[in-house]
């Protein structure tokens, strides 16, 4: 940590430029404590980690904290440099109602935020305390996670897993999700949005550089998401063909068997039409869709109550399992509501408004490969010329 008590009162290394003579004298003269359990705390002045304050071995505090790295202490020190030209901020304030004690306290426009830096992994119950508890003071929570843990696995592709998840955040008045990282080395902001998964983990999503500012770290509305990423999908989808996963949808490969004769690798490629809520589906887009086209070439036509009650039959069963978010929450209405809209967009699903039924357009299965991938460049030609509005 970067701040202490004195007898004096608060302390912190970062008031100005401490020279290491400064701080020597000033650690055989002084004594400082920790603001959480008032304990005495030690200065450590190494030549590897930044100047900052230790409990001293085995001393028991309440405070909940878990050690800091020179990653975390050189970007808090940052941050904190950045944010107190934006608006009233505090470095390391201890909240003795709630026991926490956040990296920054920045007031704006009379409203708190707590600003968390996190640059390791913690567990998610530890991460939903701690906002829970901002939260019951009305300070509303922030968590940047250092760029150590962001896992880029390719042009606009990340790995996102459960504890990403857990620091999603999501623009005020929409469901669209974010994510805030920020690399000390660099000194830049990065805010990571529009995830499309191909799998569990696997997303496209874009990356934005951001200035530090309020807009950035809580912004006050949602611009409209860009196009939906139809060369990575194609790629995709290509290696899908050549690879497809086994071991992860077994039931969903026994029922194409059943009902179709066909292997996995040989589905539609409407399965794969990319929707602005996939993210919310942690079971892989195109089995959980799969599974819907199934149901729906069995129907003459179908309502949205209809599809709705059978996508919570799904869930029900096991077939379909939702991400385990905190802040964003889609309904099942929503979620399905923008899929139909993209196909009916590409002319695969109609809708009467006489009697409030979808028809699903004549879907093609091929035995043959060749057939399929000759499917797939139609397909993707079609909706890049969606996304052209040509």
């Amino acid at each position: 940590m970067l701040t202490s008590l004195t007898e004096s009162g608060a302390f912190s290394l970062l008031n100005k430029v401490y020279s290491f003579e400064e701080l020597d004298q000033l650690r055989s003269t002084e004594l400082f404590y920790c603001p959480a359990c008032r304990q005495s705390v030690e200065l450590k002045l190494g030549t590897v980690k930044r100047y900052h304050f230790a409990h001293r071995k085995k001393t028991a505090c309440h405070y909940e904290a878990e050690p800091e790295s020179e990653r975390h202490l050189l970007g808090k020190q940052q941050l904190f440099d950045r944010l107190k030209q934006k608006g009233e901020a505090e470095l390391e304030p201890y909240l003795p109602e709630i026991r926490q004690r956040p990296d920054m306290m920045l007031t704006f426009n009379k409203k708190k935020y707590a600003i968390e830096y996190q640059c390791s992994s913690i567990p998610h119950e530890q991460a939903i305390r701690r906002s829970r508890g901002y939260q019951s003071l009305k300070i509303e929570p922030v968590w940047i996670l250092g760029s150590n843990q962001l896992h880029r696995t390719g042009a606009s592709e990340y790995r996102l897993n459960v504890f990403h998840w857990f620091f999603i955040k999501n623009f005020p008045y929409s469901s669209l999700p974010y994510l805030l990282f920020y690399c000390p080395e660099n000194k830049q902001l990065l805010r990571l949005s529009e995830f499309f998964p191909i799998s569990k983990q696997i997303f496209h999503a874009k990356a934005e550089v951001m200035e530090l500012s309020m807009d950035s770290l809580a912004p006050h509305k949602c611009s409209a998401p860009g196009g939906y990423p139809v060369s990575w999908l194609q790629s995709k989808v290509l290696k899908f063909r050549k690879f497809p996963p086994s071991k992860q949808v077994t039931s969903l490969q026994k029922v194409l068997y059943l009902k179709k004769r066909l292997p996995l690798s040989l589905i539609p490629p409407i399965v794969f039409m990319p929707a602005q809520f996939d993210f919310a589906i942690e079971t892989e887009p195109h089995v959980w869709k799969t599974r819907l086209l199934l149901w729906a070439e069995t129907r003459p036509g179908f309502s949205k109550q209809e599809v709705v009650r059978y996508f919570s039959f799904l869930e029900s069963e096991g077939h379909i399992t939702r991400r385990s978010l905190q802040t964003i929450s889609p309904s099942t209405e929503e979620i399905l509501y923008e899929l139909g809209n993209r196909l009916m967009q590409a002319g695969f699903l109609t809708w009467t408004e006489k009697n409030n039924i979808y028809t699903l357009a004549p879907i093609r299965w091929s035995s043959k490969i060749t057939d399929v991938l000759h499917e797939d460049c139609e397909f993707f030609r079609l909706i890049s010329a969606l996304e052209h509005n040509l």
